[in-house]
């Protein structure tokens, strides 16, 4: 899997990996980059989005319906 960077407050932060609705309990596909105030996540892994009905969406997927969870 590819890995990708986003910064808190920036733009990049706004994908799915990092949405309360992108069902992943265990936060499997994020990570935080230690001392950057940045955040690595997995791109084009597929799971549940709770504001879509629970389609499948990809961690590097956006939407209108996106709530931080950081």
């Amino acid at each position: 899997m590819s890995k990708f960077y986003a910064k808190e407050g920036q733009m990049s932060m706004r994908k799915c990996a990092f949405c309360v609705n992108y069902y992943d309990p265990t936060n499997s596909v994020i990570a935080p980059r230690l001392g950057t105030g940045a955040w690595e996540y997995e791109a084009n892994v597929r799971k549940p989005c709770r504001a879509k009905a629970n389609q499948g969406v990809l961690s590097n997927s956006t939407c209108s319906k996106f709530v931080c969870k950081i």
